[in-house]
């Protein structure tokens, strides 16, 4: 008896209301002034592109959830729950320049994620040297790039107000008591909807499957008939994806935005993994354990002024956390081996 694919229709309902949704943010001239028209509203010519380019994606999209449906490639799984993600959170409530932003901005983080991913799976290098390298060129292009700018060097402010509210404004609030509400910031909502995408990809896909025996024995992975060249390059290239999307919200969030942000943030990513139980050995890790730690080193550091310590301290206490913690992990898998 065949099984049944369940997520095959819902990722086709899901896809269709990707659509809608796009179609109702760029269909926004007027008839008169348009290169298409639909429904009396129109579409001008540089997001007439845009939205060209967006249905191929989106084919490419259709015929690989096909193939799936009927291999259960890893490659396709991923590409097709990802991108769904990717939809929902981009299209709810984004206007036509926030939806290319968006788009631009997953898409450069997915190539250089791919590209360093081609380096670790060709070459055999150490992914903290390649990320290491490719950070450095990055951050030279951004130099160059804001330098360049008419801000000269100066932080790049005053986003619009649609972008920030995109981000941090509240679709949700909750109620505490006396006729008030706490308003959850939009960017919870999406961290939330890509976590729980990540949940599918890692627990209920092949790719996720492929991942996960890829990082306990690479050598028993390729026996067991698993591509590692691809799975490698397109873990970097999800991550690649993540950073990307990431950067977008961010941006937003903290309003200013120089060469220099997102600094040591890789030292947050790290240490909350480390506390949700990632193991650096590879093939051990969950998305509930990444969130408790994210959770976990939040409230960490928004207690310290709390007890009167230092801030200055947080980047001793992060290190502190890291080496205590792969200590742990090494010891675990030297007593297992």
């Amino acid at each position: 008896m065949k099984k049944k694919t369940w997520w095959f229709p819902a990722l086709l309902i899901l896809t269709a209301f990707q659509l809608i949704s796009m179609v109702q943010v760029l269909f926004d001239q007027p008839a008169e002034n348009a290169v298409l028209v639909l429904d009396g509203k129109g579409l001008d010519t540089e997001s007439a592109i845009f939205f060209g380019i967006y249905i191929l994606v989106e084919w490419v999209y259709f015929i690989a959830m096909a193939i799936a449906r009927k291999r259960s490639d890893p490659a396709v799984e991923l590409a097709a729950f990802f991108l769904t993600g990717i939809g929902l959170v981009t299209v709810a409530g984004a206007n036509k320049a926030q939806l290319k932003t968006q788009f631009i901005a997953v898409m450069i983080g997915a190539i250089i994620g791919a590209f360093n991913g081609f380096w670790v799976a060709k070459f055999k290098l150490h992914p903290f040297i390649v990320t290491l390298a490719t950070q450095l060129i990055i951050f030279t292009v951004l130099l160059l790039y804001m330098q360049a700018g008419s801000s000269t060097g100066q932080a790049i402010s005053g986003l619009t107000d649609g972008y920030r509210n995109f981000v941090t404004g509240a679709l949700i609030r909750v109620p505490i008591g006396g006729g008030q509400t706490a308003a959850i910031p939009n960017y919870v909502l999406y961290s939330l909807i890509l976590a729980v995408v990540m949940w599918i990809i890692w627990n209920k896909t092949t790719f996720g499957k492929n991942m996960f025996a890829l990082g306990a024995n690479e050598e028993a992975a390729r026996v067991s008939g698993v591509n590692v060249f691809m799975t490698t390059v397109l873990v970097f290239a999800l991550a690649g994806a993540m950073y990307g999307y990431s950067g977008f919200i961010e941006s937003a969030r903290i309003a200013s935005n120089t060469a220099n942000t997102g600094a040591n943030y890789e030292l947050d990513a790290i240490a909350a993994c480390v506390i949700g139980g990632v193991s650096f050995v590879g093939g051990i890790g969950k998305i509930s354990g990444i969130i408790t730690g994210v959770l976990l080193l939040r409230l960490i550091f928004v207690a310290l002024p709390m007890v009167g310590m230092d801030q200055n301290l947080q980047y001793a206490i992060k290190g502190g956390i890291i080496l205590i913690a792969c200590a742990i992990d090494m010891r675990k898998y030297l007593v297992k081996k």
